[in-house]
């Protein structure tokens, strides 16, 4: 992994961004501009925490985050890749891939004519990782910090047969009271319950929550964007494909 003294002298942008170092070694990209403050770890290019300008935070971040080198932090929003969940051919994979536990590398920072910033990473293959997955593929992540918040998660598929793989953003967002939040836009959709043995149901009206308890959790509720399931992704030899997210902060009557 290039050093911070490197990555500030190639990367960084006055007045907006700067590469430090965190608890444990961790190396962070800390972004500041007239729009909104952001943390990204390098290890697994995690969104650690975002808030938009007079606004409170907005990503979670456990209290009892641990900050491990190859271990995943619990919190921000976590790269799943190349797959969600257990690995269905060989368990004792990592579970939800290994993209969130290794370092990826810089390539690019921008400063926005708008006041945004863009940082773009890639993914960074070893002889360990192509144990894990052996296809030919190039992932980029590009986050753009500003009023809103944006994600888009790139593969590119560079052999020459048809790969596949399930993916997903699992964003942790800070809450008031979880008695006090409903999900709206899934009504009518299907969903698999994992409580009831993944069981398919139908979603009736805005999602609530009530099940987890009173302890910290009560802050905080997870909610991905992901490829997973039956949702498998197919990409083509020389095609590409992006799971992209936006996050803005609303005030609701």
């Amino acid at each position: 992994m290039t050093g911070i003294l490197e990555l500030n002298k190639t990367y960084a942008i006055a007045g907006q961004l700067e590469f430090k170092q965190g608890t444990n070694g961790f190396v962070l990209a800390a972004v500041t501009n007239e729009q909104a403050t952001a943390e990204i770890a390098l290890q697994g290019a995690q969104v650690l925490n975002w808030s938009p300008l007079q606004h409170k935070p907005v990503i979670w971040l456990s209290p009892e985050a641990n900050f491990v080198a190859g271990k995943s932090v619990r919190g921000g929003i976590p790269i799943c890749w190349p797959w969600f969940g257990p690995n269905e051919d060989n368990p004792e994979f990592p579970s939800h891939g290994y993209a969130r536990t290794i370092d990826w590398n810089v390539i690019k920072t921008e400063a926005i004519p708008d006041g945004r910033t863009r940082l773009v990473f890639s993914l960074s293959e070893n002889s360990a990782t192509q144990q894990l997955w052996p296809d030919k593929t190039a992932v980029q992540l590009s986050i753009t910090v500003g009023e809103t918040l944006e994600l888009a998660l790139q593969t590119q598929n560079l052999q020459d047969a048809t790969i596949s793989l399930t993916e997903a953003l699992h964003t942790y967002f800070t809450i008031g009271d979880i008695d006090q939040v409903s999900v709206l836009g899934l009504e009518d959709t299907e969903y698999l319950d994992k409580v009831a043995g993944g069981q398919r149901k139908l979603q009736q009206g805005p999602v609530t929550i009530g099940d987890m308890g009173e302890t910290v959790y009560r802050h905080m509720l997870c909610v991905e964007s992901a490829n997973a399931a039956e949702d498998i992704v197919t990409i083509a030899p020389g095609d590409s494909h992006e799971l992209w997210v936006s996050y803005r902060v609303e005030s609701r009557p």
